[in-house]
């Protein structure tokens, strides 16, 4: 899909920001509505689409971690502090919470947060 988005919309790239916009939206419209695709059967993906009938969270609850994880908070620029080291993790979570854990040999490990289900 990626070497196909590609090839249709971005090479050569669009004069303009709105004509690389416009190039995107009718290469959507086409992909979902329009062109059958043999991993489905040749059906289109927008007809077999179906809502998802989970509620989406207006908020995530806060991360939850194992009562071994050491849990750090990391700045804006998605880097936390941890024995006198500085480790970037993701600046997509800013201030959150990290859970770590920590191993016997002195090796840390991050770990993703736990949703409740």
């Amino acid at each position: 899909m990626h070497s196909t988005l590609k090839a249709e919309t971005a090479r050569p790239p669009r004069a303009s920001f709105r004509a690389q916009q416009r190039s995107f939206e009718t290469f959507r419209r086409e992909y979902n509505h329009e062109r059958p695709h043999e991993a489905l059967g040749y059906d289109t993906p927008a007809s077999r689409y179906e809502p998802s009938r989970r509620p989406y969270p207006g908020q995530l609850p806060p991360p939850e971690y194992p009562a071994h994880f050491r849990v750090e908070r990391g700045y804006p620029n998605g880097v936390i502090s941890f024995r006198e080291t500085q480790w970037y993790l993701t600046k997509a979570r800013g201030y959150r919470r990290f859970g770590l854990l920590v191993r016997t040999d002195g090796t840390v490990s991050s770990r993703r947060r736990r949703r409740p289900r």
